[in-house]
């Protein structure tokens, strides 16, 4: 009878303290989508969007163990990708707390997409939700939109002898060399059989990069740098005919390069590039994710500096600003996180992003063109209290020897950790509880 109570109470205790052992190096209560809900067009790729881990008081946590990520959204035809357009990956590396995706649609809806997420080593699960309004509507106008742009149709048979080249003529404008992640302007023209100007014409554009657009004078950004053939195609209803133009994408190397703190300050820019590079619609965004989003068209020269006043940015307020900042391209991927030199710890925020002390430091991205390297991710190892092994004779002793070591953890955990350790000794202090009510009871 007594082994059998001892062997209850040791199993009891057991139990209480792997539980506690579980929550203390989870910490994470929810995940939840930081990103607002979206409006896209059928057939186009979302903005990014972003879920993240948090505690209990809505604070973002890094994870302590690798999270497999699982998709689904109550659109049959819906698709998640990553930015290059392949599939997303369905999994968070341990030490990260945000994972961004893609969602693409042909079919039009107010659809659900929910992110399911377990704990690879806990088994902890966790659900995120929320909608996408697929629409034959644009998102930034009330004028309906073909959910997929069809090919220009084939011109109709030319009179004998005559051919496209001679009846009509196309131009798709110079060639280009823009940066990655640059709005590109293109600005095309046809003249028809007597040199006279064709407005009323389609004019189509392939920009060779997988996308296409419909317009005499559009815009495009490419994501990628490489060289790239650009196609127009005008069809007037009777001629049709071609032209192209060759653009040169290079990787964007566009930096912060100082900042100087206080309403009286300013933040600097550097384009290192030959050629001109718009930063239109680019936001930036600080430590406690205050965004300044610059103005559309805004062109910094070959090799020139450009700055931005603090007093309108509204960022960098005081002389104590908290760092990185953060640059992101239109469509929110981060291009770079800027540290400058010097700055102290508790002054520099842990971000999910790369951050070289004092410099911009690229995002390794191959969408957006950058070649920079990325910071190791910041290794974790779960610290186990001392635990000695317990029988029927010294099961007393051994909880105020737990106690006692316990007790010398927290100067030599984090921050972070000493709320997850005060969270493990409060579940010691109820395992001890119900082992003496336990005993009591038996006895």
């Amino acid at each position: 009878m007594n082994v059998m109570r001892n062997n209850l109470v040791l199993l009891f205790v057991g139990v209480l303290f792997f539980t506690g052992s579980v929550l203390a190096a989870s910490g994470i209560a929810r995940f939840v989508f930081t990103t607002d809900p979206q409006t896209v067009r059928p057939g186009e790729l979302s903005g990014v969007l972003k879920i993240q881990a948090q505690d209990a008081n809505n604070k973002e946590i890094k994870t302590e163990e690798t999270i497999d990520v699982e998709f689904s959204s109550t659109s049959l035809t819906g698709k998640f990708l990553n930015a290059s357009s392949s599939p997303a990956r369905t999994w968070m590396n341990k030490g990260t707390a945000n994972f961004t995706f893609y969602y693409l649609d042909s079919v039009a809806g107010l659809h659900t997409i929910n992110i399911k997420t377990r704990g690879r080593d806990s088994g902890t699960s966790w659900i995120a939700s929320q909608t996408i309004n697929v629409s034959g509507v644009s998102a930034s106008s009330n004028t309906p939109v073909p959910a997929a742009l069809p090919p220009p149709p084939s011109p109709p048979p030319l009179p004998s002898g005559g051919s496209s080249s001679v009846n009509i003529n196309v131009d798709a404008g110079p060639d280009q060399t823009v940066p990655a992640g640059s709005t590109a302007g293109f600005n095309g023209s046809a003249v028809g059989l007597k040199k006279e100007p064709l407005e009323n014409g389609r004019f189509w554009w392939n920009f060779g990069d997988g996308e296409t657009q419909e317009g005499k004078f559009i815009t495009h950004v490419f994501r990628i740098p490489g060289t790239y053939i650009v196609g127009l195609h005008m069809n007037s209803g009777e001629y049709g005919a071609s032209d192209y133009a060759t653009v040169h994408v290079l990787a964007n190397q566009m930096r912060v390069v100082s900042v100087v703190e206080g309403r009286e300050g300013y933040l600097r820019f550097l384009n290192p590039l030959p050629v001109e590079s718009d930063i239109g619609d680019w936001v930036i965004q600080d430590a406690t994710e205050k965004k300044f989003f610059v103005p559309s068209k805004t062109k910094v020269a070959p090799g020139a500096e450009i700055s931005f006043s603090n007093a309108v940015t509204g960022l960098l307020q005081t002389d104590n600003a908290l760092y990185p900042l953060t640059v992101q391209y239109p469509n929110g991927t981060v291009a770079f996180t800027y540290v400058p030199a010097g700055t102290s710890s508790s002054r520099a925020v842990s971000v999910p992003v790369a951050a070289q002390v004092g410099s911009s430091s690229p995002v390794s991205n191959p969408e957006q063109g950058f070649a920079g390297k990325t910071k190791p991710a910041r290794s974790f190892s779960k610290r186990n209290p001392p635990f000695g092994s317990h029988s029927s004779s010294n099961t007393k002793e051994d909880m105020n020897s737990l106690r006692t070591n316990l007790a010398a953890l927290p100067g030599k955990l984090s921050i972070s950790s000493r709320v997850l350790f005060a969270g493990a000794v409060g579940l010691s202090a109820l395992g001890a509880l119900g082992f003496f009510v336990l005993k009591h009871f038996l006895t």
